[in-house]
């Protein structure tokens, strides 16, 4: 992976975005994504959509109107239906008041009110449209405030974070513009950051999967040869769920262990707020001596008596007892969304999504780091860029050289493997 966070801007160039950034200018744009020897990991419009057969992207750069521009575009994140998410959508359309039947028809079918095309008359839209524009506003204001998700007790609501992540677009190749120009870009990505790219995993594989089945059935009817696909290749889409287990390979970059709550760092007030939360009243403390005593959590306001019990079994307790309402507690909060899919993904008895973590210093045994390389050394080349290329051109010029090489995975797949069998003999 390559990635940065987000740095989205609305039109008076202030930052928005779910993943808070301190606000700042940087000409670098970074990715995060994923591929596997069958392909990029990563859907096509379907049928009726205006790009069908194209590959979906994650995000665009966009004039006043919602139309791509390559220069002084604003960036917005596009949502499963290809048209920016609520949080980047258009929220105003000047004096709507003032336009005819036609005109707001155009803004509502913009805008995605079901059944507005049935709609004739300017008395039937205007209420339709102005309610839209008013949630629009209402959604936006909300959705740029990443604080609705944080809980007591410096907790943080990732499940209400994942279901306000539901309609991005079904792909994980996802482009941003990073907040420091200059430096580590790995230090410009974070926990939300990565569970945000999770989500974005959840979304795509199971599309993945039914877009391979179909290339499969077509390639085992010899309608269409796949060079990816083997003699003994076994289905990739059975009784309406993924056939093959996702095995996710990552480096050991900081966010990638981020737990969900980090017992160890709290004070003891702390830890007495996360058991109010929890409604933990009395909490069971082992001492060294092997004693078991109970303690009340003390009342809002209130504190611990002085090193009674001390801090180190206090926050053993409540870890002890946290998981039991939370089994994830101290683990990363993607692992929640991993492990939810046994039973769902793979075949019977698999794990469903596993993740396995490479070693330090070894980008060459991982096939997603050869991705970066071809996509980067290629606009990095002088004679593929021009004095002109914006970051929207950029992020344009390397999707156009992965996507117009759909069988590259597979080879980077076998270099990885030449290099892991090297290193092992």
């Amino acid at each position: 992976m390559s990635e940065c966070s987000y740095l989205p801007t609305d039109g008076d160039g202030n930052v928005i975005g779910e993943v808070p950034v301190p606000k700042g200018k940087g000409r670098r744009i970074c990715m995060i994504g994923g591929c596997t020897k069958y392909g990029h990991i990563i859907t096509h419009y379907p049928e009726g959509h205006p790009k069908a057969g194209q590959p979906v992207i994650d995000c665009d750069w966009v004039d006043a109107n919602n139309n791509h521009v390559d220069h002084n575009g604003t960036f917005v994140e596009l949502n499963n239906q290809g048209k920016p998410r609520k949080l980047y959508g258009r929220s105003s359309y000047g004096k709507i008041g003032s336009m005819n039947a036609t005109q707001l028809k155009a803004v509502a079918v913009d805008l995605g009110i079901i059944g507005a095309e049935t709609h004739a008359t300017k008395a039937q839209l205007l209420p339709l449209v102005r309610e839209e524009l008013k949630q629009m506003k209402e959604a936006q204001k909300v959705l740029a405030n990443m604080s609705r998700f944080e809980l007591p007790g410096g907790r943080f609501d990732y499940e209400g974070f994942r279901a306000s992540l539901l309609d991005m677009a079904i792909t994980t190749d996802k482009f941003m513009i990073a907040n420091e120009s200059k430096g580590d870009y790995h230090k410009n990505f974070d926990s939300y950051s990565f569970f945000k790219w999770v989500v974005a995993m959840e979304l795509t594989y199971p599309v993945f999967c039914q877009e391979l089945q179909a290339k499969f059935e077509r390639h085992r009817a010899g309608i269409e040869r796949y060079p990816f696909f083997s003699d003994n290749e076994s289905d990739f889409w059975i009784n309406d769920k993924p056939a093959r287990e996702l095995i996710m390979i990552l480096d050991n970059a900081p966010y990638h262990h981020g737990v969900h709550c980090q017992i160890r760092n709290k004070t003891k007030d702390e830890i007495a707020e996360l058991l109010r939360h929890a409604g933990i009243e009395y909490i069971a403390v082992s001492k060294p001596n092997g004693d078991v005593m109970n303690y009340e959590v003390p009342k809002e306001g209130e504190k611990w008596e002085h090193n009674n019990p001390s801090a180190d079994d206090l926050k053993a307790a409540a870890l002890k007892e946290l998981k039991k309402i939370d089994p994830h507690i101290d683990k990363p909060a993607y692992f929640s969304i991993i492990e939810s899919k046994k039973g769902k993904w793979g075949p019977e008895g698999s794990k469903g999504w596993s993740v396995i973590f490479s070693a330090p210093y070894v980008s060459t045994h991982v096939a997603v780091e050869l991705k970066w390389a071809f996509g980067k050394n290629f606009v990095a080349n002088p004679a593929n860029r021009s004095v002109d290329m914006s970051v929207a051109m950029l992020t344009s010029t390397l999707r156009e050289r992965w996507y117009s090489h759909p069988h590259a995975p597979m080879k980077w797949f076998d270099m990885a493997h030449d290099f892991i069998w090297e290193f092992i003999t």
